[in-house]
């Protein structure tokens, strides 16, 4: 495994809990790269990538124990613990209903101009909490795609509806999908940014 220093070695943010998934996965292909196997070795190892307050808190947890009665426990079980101290990291609860949209949204609207780096940062942080969302039935298709385009404000997203209906033709239910809207809006900022 590399040194807690190295560039490649997985870190874990405790300030930045989301990517608490991510960090398990990058130790679980260092893992299997390397042939790890040991319950006890994974939990040392990922105490090791992480800040000192952190790696205290972990190893208090039970399930840090390589020797409770009456056996071991298993690190798909420290693992489980970790995430139920960071609900944010959990993909089930990350984005919990469609206020963490409506921040996103309200966000963009804010902006005085809309600039291709502005839309693409936009997609980026509404993209995964729309679909988190919509895959857990907290959010329909259409009022994604509707909330999409007021991010945009009413002047800008006047101008994406309309060529939206001349590139792609009247939508029967009002709303463009989240994809198109985003190309198309690309295409209109990069027109403006060209008059400029």
């Amino acid at each position: 495994m590399p040194s807690p220093s190295d560039t490649k070695a997985p870190c874990f943010d405790p300030a930045q809990p989301r990517s608490l998934q991510h960090f398990f996965e990058e130790l679980d292909f260092w893992f299997e790269d390397i042939g790890i196997t040991s319950d006890t070795q994974k939990k040392r190892y990922a105490r090791r990538y992480t800040d000192f307050s952190t790696a205290e808190l972990w190893q208090a947890l039970p399930e840090y124990a390589s020797t409770p009665s009456p056996s071991p426990s298993l690190y798909s079980d420290f693992v489980s613990a970790i995430i139920a101290l960071y609900p944010e990291a959990d993909p089930r609860t990350r984005f919990a209903d469609v206020t963490d949209l409506a921040v996103i949204v309200s966000r963009q609207v804010r902006l005085a101009t809309q600039t291709c780096a502005h839309i693409g940062e936009y997609y980026r942080s509404f993209y995964p909490v729309a679909a988190s969302l919509v895959a857990q039935g907290g959010l329909a298709k259409v009022k994604r795609d509707e909330l999409f385009l007021i991010g945009f404000g009413p002047s800008f997203s006047c101008c994406v509806k309309w060529k939206l209906e001349i590139t792609m033709g009247l939508s029967p239910h009002g709303s463009y999908s989240i994809e198109n809207a985003y190309h198309v809006a690309l295409a209109v900022a990069h027109s403006l940014e060209a008059l400029e």
